[in-house]
């Protein structure tokens, strides 16, 4: 069976079909962007891995280390719209971000999506987000899905951020 590295907030191992899922699992409500980006590919770098997934601030990670290394395909539930420049999601995260961890959305503007994206287009893409997610997290996966070209976009009736893959 194929190993897949998943990334996550949460410290519960998704059944994913078809992969054998390693947990990496993450704590970022003190550090910054570029801390758990390292802190996580310092976990994995000697791994051999083809297969990289990540749910919500663990798909943003799993996105911008994918030009460090030599991917097949990513599985991304949920990405976290961090990464985003477009006028409404940047408004909508600052009303957010004044809740939880403004450390993650100001390092996250030192990350271009733009540059990131061109890293990736030999990759296949899978994106999943739930038909009952916030209506920012489904817009952005919509953006993921337009600018990563041949990228699948797989929205999932019923689902939220809660339990988009329970």
């Amino acid at each position: 069976m194929k190993k897949l590295i998943f990334i996550s907030p949460e410290n519960k191992k998704p059944n994913i079909k078809g992969f054998d899922v390693e947990l990496i699992y993450i704590d970022w409500k003190y550090k910054t962007l570029p801390d758990l980006v390292d802190e996580v590919y310092n976990r994995i770098h000697s791994k051999e891995i083809v297969y990289l997934g990540g749910f919500s601030i663990g798909a943003m990670i799993a996105l911008i280390l994918s030009d460090r290394l030599n991917l097949k395909k990513m599985i991304l539930y949920s990405p976290s719209p961090f990464l985003s420049k477009t006028k409404k999601i940047s408004k909508a995260l600052e009303e957010y971000i004044s809740k939880k961890n403004k450390k993650i959305a100001n390092s996250a503007k030192s990350y271009h999506l733009k540059d990131i994206i061109k890293n990736i287009q030999n990759i296949s893409v899978d994106i999943y987000i739930g038909s009952e997610e916030f209506e920012l997290m489904i817009e952005y996966a919509k953006e993921l899905h337009k600018k990563i070209k041949g990228s699948s976009l797989i929205i999932i009736k019923g689902r939220s951020h809660e339990n988009i893959y329970k």
